[in-house]
């Protein structure tokens, strides 16, 4: 019982505490709304409305590519309208959602790698840095780095736990990180040499039942991303795209 306070309970219930305060202070104007939000509000604003994954220009829908963030992004805040309303609070609330799951995945995490004192100074570094770097500065926006992190960091735990032998667990690790390189490409590089270098290493090995499981993950993430990125390609391409004049 005293493990599973500790390790579940507590950091849980120190996150969702954050996570209300943050999200019910000032939520349109802590930070300011910015471009790439706007845009992928609006977009998701229309596909709920209109049933158009598109922008309107004076009453034309137009592709919405261009800053739009990825269908993994761009889906839990049409959905989030859907559910709650059509308003900046309610677009930025899948990422804060996001947020605190990222962070108590990376809890998780560290207390598995490590152990939980060590886990709990990464979750307060974490939870109080400067604002510009702050997770829930960075999370209380409609935007791609929140959902990555959690998809990311959700990915390795599932994948942790599949080592461990809980196999159906690579499920969870293959979808979480198609989903991760799908909300943001910058993910990929940095995903994949975290997968191939210890691929690397367990080759030199001749571990090979392990080296199947590593490339089993590594395909089947890439298996997920592909039809995604297909799939916002496809929704891109049924309007023109707009080129605007510049005049100068």
């Amino acid at each position: 019982m005293k493990a599973l306070l500790w390790d579940y309970i507590f950091p849980g219930f120190l996150i969702i505490v954050l996570f209300i305060t943050m999200y019910l202070f000032r939520p349109t104007e802590i930070p300011p709304l910015w471009f790439d939000e706007g845009w992928t509000l609006t977009v998701a604003r229309n596909w709920v409305e209109t049933g158009q994954y598109a922008r309107f220009l004076e009453g034309i829908p137009i592709s919405a590519d261009g800053m739009l963030k990825s269908l993994s992004v761009t889906s839990p805040i049409a959905l989030s309208f859907s559910l709650f309303g059509v308003g900046v609070p309610q677009g930025r609330l899948p990422a804060m959602l996001s947020m605190a799951l990222a962070l108590f995945c990376i809890f998780q995490l560290t207390r598995k790698v490590y152990n939980v004192k060590v886990a709990y100074l990464s979750l307060i570094v974490l939870l109080f840095m400067s604002s510009p770097l702050n997770p829930w500065i960075i999370g209380k926006q409609a935007a791609v780095e929140a959902p990555m992190v959690f998809y990311l960091s959700a990915g390795y735990l599932f994948f942790m736990d599949s080592l461990n032998g809980k196999k159906y667990a690579i499920i969870g690790a293959i979808i979480c990180w198609g989903l991760a390189m799908d909300s943001k490409v910058h993910a990929i590089p940095f995903w994949s040499i975290s997968m191939l270098l210890p691929m690397a290493i367990i080759f030199v090995r001749k571990q090979w039942q392990v080296l199947k499981f590593f490339g089993f993950a590594l395909v089947g993430s890439y298996a997920v991303y592909f039809p995604l990125f297909g799939i916002q390609n496809t929704l891109y391409d049924q309007y023109p795209l707009y080129i605007g004049v510049i005049r100068g």
